[in-house]
């Protein structure tokens, strides 16, 4: 039997700066080498390798932005128009293909878009350094629809992860999860090329694996990460 499908529509404007959208913004390290690696791995350090307790109520720190990134955020969750889809596999035979990589269940797996009109948002700035700018706003936004994907489906302590992060979970597992999502991700305009990559380009595709325990793993301070010996 087919995993039923929800689709979630988020309001961007909804999303109030944190803690991981300054530290991504500050990081000017990565501003003065603008390279596709340098983005990479801003991206996947500090972004797609999230997971977290959902239940800590500790309050972050009052963020400081300049002015110029704080209009550019205002502007930029309002061309959002954040979309997800998601499903919850209880076992291995609704989807062997995903099972060949993942073996912990239930798992989660799910796509989420921005938007054409975020793409065309990013590409209005003709400075490269605020074309950046928007990029990371764009990956925090991502980050914060995985959160509340994760609060949907009552996980708390989890690990999001993401295609292309590790060479046991290769870029191909786009064309897997697309082919599980395909039918609403072509509604709403998402495509993959030969490369397995998406288009919209603030497009992401993954699984949430939910995870219980006390030992930390040292990457992604998570318990009893399974993904422990793949991250090291």
């Amino acid at each position: 039997m087919n995993p039923h499908i929800t689709t979630i529509h988020f309001d961007a404007t909804s999303f109030s700066a944190d803690d991981s959208l300054i530290q991504l913004l500050q990081a000017k390290a990565y501003y003065h080498e603008l390279s596709p690696n340098n983005v990479h791995t801003a991206m996947f350090n500090n972004t797609f390798f999230h997971g977290g307790d959902s239940s800590d109520t500790s309050q972050p720190q009052q963020p400081h932005l300049t002015n110029k990134l704080l209009l550019m955020l205002s502007l930029a969750v309002k061309q959002a128009r954040p979309q997800a889809f998601y499903c919850t596999l209880e076992n291995n035979h609704q989807n062997p293909m995903l099972s060949d990589v993942f073996h912990e269940y239930p798992m989660y797996p799910f796509m989420l878009s921005l938007g054409q009109e975020y793409e065309r948002f990013c590409h209005t700035h003709t400075l490269v350094s605020d074309q950046y700018y928007a990029h990371i706003i764009g990956m925090w936004m991502l980050q914060r629809c995985v959160e509340k994907i994760a609060q949907v489906c009552h996980v708390t302590t989890y690990c999001a992860v993401y295609p292309g992060s590790s060479k046991e979970v290769p870029l191909q597992v786009n064309r897997t999860l697309f082919s599980v999502f395909s039918n609403q991700a072509q509604r709403c305009g998402i495509t993959i090329n030969e490369h397995c990559m998406f288009s919209p380009l603030h497009t992401v595709s993954g699984v949430i694996l939910p995870h219980s325990g006390t030992n930390p793993c040292q990457q992604c301070m998570l318990h009893q990460c399974q993904f422990r010996n793949i991250l090291t």
